[in-house]
């Protein structure tokens, strides 16, 4: 079924969904009618299914601090980069056409936090070592021992967030109208912004590393914050009007 007939058919009061013959909701609109994440047998039927694949994909981090929601979010320093301004997700694109959505957010996550999450929710006497080695990098360089760690690492975070994002039956998520890209909400142990490295990436080896913000924000401040100050994949994904949709729902638990 293409775009313009679903409309037709939306329009004469039919809608002859692909998926589900009770599709509800002011978002009745086909995306992809292949590659749909087939593994939420309990996902509300009146939400926007969740594409499978997409060609980009990312994590908006949040935490419980004595009952209020915080999210986290970067931007870079540079605003020079005018494509890359606004707060944003920690995020990316697809490495091969194999890759899921919650591979790829999993991944750019673990790669532009350092696997600090990672090791944070692991909690023994190795990863608060590791934790310390890779914390806080103003550099915007590790020595070869801590590259080498923090490489090893990224694929057992991938795995770890990949199978966070993957478990639950309800995820809450943005996604782009052509589901090209998604951002995932994921509950994660509190990190001091400071902890964060200064730059994403670090494990990769090129000069032009850009300077980032952290900072963590308590959903009323996120929600004062002007739209046009979010990168334009939060814009088009309506983060703001999504997270009130969230909160009322009391999905941030």
């Amino acid at each position: 079924m293409s775009y313009s007939q679903f409309i037709s058919d939306k329009k004469t009061g039919t809608i002859n969904h692909p998926f589900d013959k009770k599709w509800k909701g002011s978002n009745n609109r086909p995306q992809n009618m292949v590659n749909h994440v087939a593994n939420y047998p309990f996902y509300p039927k009146y939400r926007p299914r969740i594409p499978m694949y997409s060609k980009g994909s990312g994590i908006i981090p949040y935490t419980l601090i004595n009952g209020t929601i915080y999210f986290l979010l970067q931007q870079i320093d540079n605003k020079t980069y005018k494509k890359n301004i606004g707060w944003n997700d920690f995020g990316g694109k697809r490495d091969t056409e194999s890759e899921t959505a919650s591979e790829i957010a999993a991944r750019e996550f673990s790669e532009e936090t350092s696997c600090l999450f990672y090791l944070k929710e692991q909690n023994n006497d190795l990863s608060k070592v590791n934790f310390e080695l890779l914390k806080n990098n103003d550099s915007l360089e590790y020595d070869e021992n801590a590259l080498n760690i923090l490489r090893n690492m990224i694929s057992q975070s991938t795995i770890y967030f990949k199978d966070k994002i993957d478990k639950y039956i309800s995820p809450i998520y943005l996604c782009s109208r052509d589901a090209t890209y998604v951002s995932y909400f994921l509950k994660v142990e509190f990190i001091p912004e400071n902890d964060i490295p200064k730059a994403e990436d670090i494990h990769l080896n090129y000069l032009d590393k850009y300077r980032r913000t952290c900072k963590w924000f308590s959903i009323s401040e996120l929600l004062r914050i002007d739209e046009n100050n979010f990168h334009k994949r939060l814009q088009v994904t309506k983060i703001k009007q999504k997270i009130m949709k969230y909160q009322s729902e009391n999905l941030f638990t």
